[in-house]
Parts: C-alpha cells; sequence; structure tokens
C-alpha cells in the first residue's frame, strides 16, 4: 500500500511541472471569457473582474492551501493514490477516468441533495457537474500517468480547480474548451489501450 502513495512526495519533475499545473485552469477560463467578448457573448463578470488583484490573489493562493490539506485535495488520496492504480492494472486509462469521474460525482450526491451545489431539480444538477466533473477526471488521470504516479500533483490540480473556478469562470465556452482538450488528451496518448496506464510496483 505505501507503494501508492509515494507519490506523495513531489520529485523534481512533479516541482517543474507545478507551475503550469497552477497556470492551467486561469488561463483556460480567462481565455474561454476572452473568446466570449469577440463573440459577442453575455456571462457573469468574474470574481476576478470584481475586486483588485491585491485582494483576490492572496485569498485564492490561501484556499488553495486550504482545499489541498483540509478539503477536496484529500479526495486524491482515494481516486488517484488508490484506484486509479488498482483499475488500471487490468483497464484502460480511458475507463478507468470514466468510472472514476462517474463515481466521484455520485460521491457527492448527499452534498447536492444538501443544496450545496444550489437549488433547483437534483437530476439537472448532477448531469451538469457530471459534464464537468468527468473530463476533469480524464486530466487527474492524464497528470498521474504522464508523471508516473504524482499525487502531489493531482492534489495541486484539484485544489486549484477547487479555488479558481469560481475565481476565474464566467463563460460557459470554459466546458467546451474542457471537453475538447478531454478529447485531444484521449486521442493522443491512446488512452484506450490496456496496460498503458501507470501502476505502481509492489513493495
Amino acid at each position: 500500500l505505501c507503494s501508492y502513495f509515494a507519490g506523495l512526495v513531489p520529485d523534481r519533475k512533479a516541482l517543474t511541472l507545478a507551475i503550469p499545473v497552477i497556470l492551467f485552469f486561469p488561463v483556460l477560463l480567462v481565455g474561454s471569457n476572452f473568446l466570449a467578448d469577440l463573440l459577442g457573448m453575455e456571462y457573469p463578470q468574474p470574481k476576478y473582474l470584481q475586486d483588485p488583484m491585491s485582494i483576490w490573489l492572496p485569498l485564492m493562493f490561501i484556499k488553495m492551501f486550504t482545499v489541498a490539506i483540509l478539503t477536496g485535495g484529500n479526495e486524491e488520496h482515494g481516486w488517484r493514490g488508490v484506484l486509479q492504480p488498482l483499475l488500471q492494472r487490468s483497464m484502460s486509462p480511458l475507463a478507468v477516468a470514466l468510472i472514476i469521474g462517474v463515481v466521484w460525482e455520485l460521491w457527492h450526491f448527499p452534498l447536492v441533495l444538501g443544496g450545496i451545489y444550489g437549488e433547483g431539480n437534483v437530476t439537472f444538477i448532477v448531469i451538469g457537474r457530471m459534464l464537468a466533473v468527468v473530463p476533469l477526471a480524464f486530466l487527474l488521470a492524464t497528470i498521474y500517468n504522464g508523471t508516473r504516479g504524482s499525487i502531489f500533483l493531482c492534489v495541486l490540480c484539484h485544489a486549484c480547480m477547487n479555488s479558481q473556478f469560481a475565481l476565474f469562470g464566467g463563460s460557459q465556452l470554459a466546458n467546451l474548451a474542457g471537453i475538447v482538450i478531454v478529447i485531444a488528451l484521449v486521442v493522443v496518448l491512446r488512452m484506450w489501450r490496456p496496460g498503458s496506464g501507470f501502476v505502481p510496483a509492489e513493495t
């Protein structure tokens, strides 16, 4: 079991990739907002345009740290630390990412019922979240496999996701861009191949 959590300690490659991981969602979200502006699309004004940087930037990093240590980042120890490599022993990364994405969202179902993610039709909320969570499962699977099991980067990405979407998000084009990125990852990495995912050696 210890081998599954060896990726919690960042190696040189993980530390090198930390900055791109931190910048991924801001670039995706701000870029989507910019494109929406060019197309004349209306969308809710994101928080980074409402408050000065001296306020939102420190708060973003505080929330990233809090999520990574205390809340959502801890999910990665289970999803990518244990379930991803276990399932990849007999399944393709494509199938594993899809399964984890669906289970990951259903795991949040009590929070949906509690109104944490807004009021309204529960089915529509779950489906809407599924369209975001499943692509994120593919992104995190790519990080895990591409770094040969860096749970550190998966925790960091999860923390960025939870702290940056509300700050930089606005245009719904980000969802479309995310789906396009996922399709590109699946094709380029040929994620449908069984045995192509990283599985740590047993100790």
